[in-house]
């Protein structure tokens, strides 16, 4: 699966803090769960999907989600 997003209109290091940390918490293997659910919220216009689409888009995450 591929997305076309483009990143490079973001700016901000938050959005970056929160793409590693989001994740680590997605990649972390725990060996308690074999499903993990990660719910972005908060009002339009914050960033929840361009934060998923980054998170998507980091190879790490790509890697393991094969």
């Amino acid at each position: 699966m591929t997305s076309e997003f483009n990143d490079s209109s973001i700016v901000g290091k938050k959005i970056e803090m929160d793409t590693k940390e989001l994740g680590q918490l997605l990649i972390t293997n725990d060996n308690h769960y074999d499903i993990k659910v990660v719910s972005i919220v908060g009002t339009g216009g914050m960033g929840k999907t361009t934060l998923a689409q980054k998170i998507f888009n980091e190879t790490t995450i790509q890697q393991t989600s094969n």
